[in-house]
C-alpha cells in the first residue's frame, strides 16, 4: 500500500474512533453495520468477484451513496473495524482493476465523517501537516485524537507539544 492510501486510511480510522457524540454509540454485541463480523456472500463472489462482493455488501451496510452522503446513524467499534477493513483490501486488491471502487467507497466515508462533525457542530479534526526532514509532523488542532498531541488547543490546554512524526503522502486538507 502506497504512503498517499496508508495515510487517508489512517485519517478514516481517526475519524471513525472520534465521531461526534451526537451520533449514538453502539449499544455493545448489537450493532447495526457489524464490521467486525465482515463476510460477503457465497452468490455475489461468484458473480461479481471480490470487489463487487464487496462493494454491495457496503451498500446494504452504509446505504447506496448516490442517495446523498453517508450518514452513520451509530459509532463505536463495529464501525471502526471498517478501517481495518479497508486496509486489508486495498493492500490484498492493489493489482484488481476494480480496486477503485474501494477507493471510491473510501473517499466517499472519509467525507461522511467530515460531514457528521459539520452537522454536529463538533470541533472537526483539523490538522497542519509540515514537512520536516523528509517527513511529516501532525499538529491536531482538537486535542481528541489519539497519539496526537494537540498544538495551541485551548480544549486540552496543552500548548506547543509537537505530536509524533510519521511518513506521509497525502496531505489532510484543513477546514
Amino acid at each position: 500500500m502506497d504512503a498517499s492510501t496508508k495515510a487517508k486510511v489512517d485519517l478514516l480510522r481517526l475519524y471513525l474512533e472520534n465521531l461526534p457524540d451526537t451520533i449514538p454509540q453502539s449499544g455493545g454485541e448489537t450493532t447495526k453495520y457489524g464490521f467486525d463480523f465482515f463476510l460477503v456472500d457465497n452468490d455475489d463472489l461468484e458473480d461479481k468477484g471480490l470487489v463487487g462482493a464487496i462493494n454491495r455488501q457496503l451498500k446494504i451496510r452504509l446505504g447506496h451513496r448516490n442517495n446523498g452522503p453517508i450518514i452513520f446513524s451509530e459509532r463505536g467499534p463495529g464501525l471502526c473495524k471498517l478501517a481495518d477493513l479497508f486496509e486489508a483490501w486495498l493492500d490484498e486488491l492493489a493489482s484488481d482493476p476494480e480496486v477503485l471502487i474501494l477507493f471510491k467507497w473510501l473517499d466517499d466515508l472519509i467525507g461522511a465523517a467530515e460531514n457528521a462533525y459539520r452537522t454536529s457542530n463538533a470541533m472537526v479534526l483539523t490538522f497542519i501537516v509540515v514537512l520536516i526532514a523528509n517527513s511529516f509532523t501532525y499538529y491536531n488542532g482538537c486535542g481528541i485524537a489519539p497519539n496526537i498531541d494537540c498544538f495551541g488547543c485551548p480544549a486540552t490546554r496543552k500548548t506547543g507539544q509537537k505530536a509524533q512524526v510519521r511518513k506521509v503522502g497525502y496531505k489532510v486538507a484543513q477546514q
